[in-house]
């Protein structure tokens, strides 16, 4: 049993709750943050978004770097002009010489600046009108090819050849003699690809891979044809007849012509004669 003698159990005592403050910022250091945010403007976007750096250029400096760029983009535009006068002029092997080295790639890259000043590309032409007009099952040859922007834009086969294998789709090859059989396919294409004074070689081989029936196209700067009325009607020699003509721009002229015959290699056929192409001295 619980002894009541009286006495009142002793209270435990309470901890008073301690009152925290809070601390008070420095004055100093509220004016020193202060002063640092307003000497930089950029503070708020340093942590979020990045300062774009708004520096001019001298213009000095400008004057000169556009001076050394213009004498550049002349300079290529010499090695150019000269490279192409030298493989219009010149055979097979010496080509190849012409264009070791850098030369190939200075040749193409000043050929594609020049024929971006047209107003219209031959190839865009021959690319639509093969993917309107030709079966997918089409075999179609890209002669003198470059880089082979035929390959790239259709969905037919297309064997591309050029001297100079310029990217994995090309095929390096004298297109005079090319590695197919005879009448193995549909249509040939000479963009601006034929490089000679004398193109019977060239029109002959094409007669020769081409099925009766399949096309030829002819795209080529019209300054180089000496006498065009004389080259259509020579073409008929060499097995092929006119389908459609497009002379409506001041640079080139696109032909379509049909292979109605084979012919023998070995006959003597009339003389195909192209211009070189020349540039004015500067």
């Amino acid at each position: 049993k619980k002894i009541d003698n009286g006495e009142k159990p002793a209270k435990t005592p309470q901890k008073k709750p301690e009152i925290v403050q809070e601390k008070q910022p420095d004055k100093e250091s509220e004016s020193e943050e202060q002063d640092t945010s307003s000497s930089n403007p950029f503070a708020a976007l340093e942590d979020n978004e990045e300062v774009v750096d708004l520096k001019v250029e001298n213009p000095a400096r400008a004057r000169r770097r556009a001076l050394k760029e213009k004498l550049e983009t002349q300079l290529k535009a010499a090695e150019f002009r000269f490279i192409n006068e030298q493989l219009y002029r010149s055979d097979d092997k010496s080509c190849k010489k012409i264009l070791s080295g850098d030369a190939a790639k200075i040749y193409h890259e000043g050929f594609a600046k020049q024929v971006e000043k047209w107003p219209i590309n031959p190839v865009n032409l021959i690319i639509e009108y093969i993917a309107k007009k030709l079966p997918k099952n089409h075999i179609i040859v890209d002669m003198g090819c470059g880089e082979a922007k035929l390959s790239a834009s259709l969905k037919h086969k297309v064997h591309s050849f050029d001297l100079v294998k310029h990217n994995e789709r090309v095929i390096a090859c004298d297109v005079r003699k090319t590695p197919l059989e005879t009448n193995e396919v549909d249509a040939v294409v000479f963009c601006l690809a034929l490089m000679a004074e004398r193109v019977d070689d060239f029109i002959k081989e094409a007669n020769r891979i081409l099925k009766t029936g399949g096309k030829l196209f002819i795209a080529e700067v019209k300054s180089r044809l000496e006498n065009e009325k004389k080259f259509k009607k020579a073409l008929g020699a060499y097995g092929f007849t006119m389908v459609s003509e497009n002379d409506s721009n001041t640079h080139f002229t696109l032909l379509v012509l049909k292979k109605f015959r084979d012919i023998d290699q070995k006959t003597k056929l009339p003389a195909l004669n192209f211009r070189a192409c020349q540039y004015k001295k500067r």
